[in-house]
């Protein structure tokens, strides 16, 4: 499996939570804990979650009588419309002017920790490695790259941005060798599984409960792609490629079941559940 599980479940959840929802402020614990009881998340994973993400400057804790209260973070709100942009923008129709992103780069064995971090976030930009230290994207810009590099604290690095000539076979001979059925398998899967719920919602069977919980697994389904998939062009992909037929499943899904999954959650949250 392509699937990052690098982080678990629960916590992949509640974070698809709050992203979406926690425009509404302050958020009691208790409520939060009704609200994951929906994903059979019991009590105790959701405050241990909450304080790893509390750990990670990504919530903030505050205590109001008896009952404690979360909020994003100035960072933990930068996190979230970072990872919403890159996921609902993922995949959606757009030109290329025929131009790559390259990002070149050498790092010492005794730094590869540095490696490791700079590949993590070239990754999640779209870029994917080329050759050795060479890594290309079609639609990243070179500002993206130099934050990646930045973030990484790496010091021998090129970016660069332009036409890659056809000489030796240029990038399609290396596209030409790698093994895409994995990630084919991975979008199928995606379709297979929400295909039925797109069906329910256009008939009017899908319930405010069933709007959260599958609305919910959609886009921590969907988030997936923009790490393991590097968006080349179409035209360097087989024709029957799925990945927007893919991406229109999920943008109908979300848009037909968003609303109701809101009134879900306001219901379980309560006035009592948020500052």
């Amino acid at each position: 499996m392509l699937r990052d599980t690098s982080t678990s479940k629960p916590q992949r959840l509640l974070i698809t939570v709050l992203g979406d929802h926690a425009r509404m402020g302050a958020i009691a614990s208790s409520a939060l804990q009704r609200v994951m009881r929906e994903f059979d998340i019991a009590g105790d994973t959701v405050r241990t979650t909450l304080s790893r993400l509390v750990a990670k400057g990504v919530l903030r804790r505050d205590k109001k009588g008896r009952e404690t209260f979360y909020s994003l973070t100035p960072i933990g709100t930068a996190l979230m419309k970072e990872g919403a942009e890159r996921i609902h923008e993922f995949a959606a129709p757009r030109e290329w002017d025929r131009k790559w992103t390259a990002v070149v780069f050498s790092v010492a064995e005794s730094e590869r920790e540095k490696r490791h971090v700079l590949r993590a976030e070239l990754r999640a930009l779209g870029f994917t490695p080329f050759f050795d230290g060479i890594w290309l994207a079609a639609f990243a810009t070179p500002e993206q790259a130099e934050s990646a590099v930045e973030a990484a604290e790496v010091k021998n690095v090129m970016v660069m941005r332009g036409e890659v000539l056809p000489i030796g076979g240029g990038v399609e001979a290396v596209v030409a060798t790698w093994e895409l059925e994995p990630l084919r398998l991975e979008y199928q899967s995606f379709i297979e599984k929400f295909e039925p719920f797109r069906q329910r919602l256009n008939a009017g069977l899908v319930s405010p409960a069933e709007a959260l919980i599958v609305s919910t697994e959609l886009t921590d389904d969907w988030r997936v792609f923009p790490r393991i998939d590097p968006e080349l062009p179409l035209e360097f992909l087989p024709k029957d490629w799925p990945r927007t037929t893919a991406r229109k499943l999920f943008v109908d899904c979300l848009a037909k079941s968003k609303p109701m999954a809101d009134i879900r959650y306001a219901d379980l949250l309560g006035e009592a559940g948020r500052l």
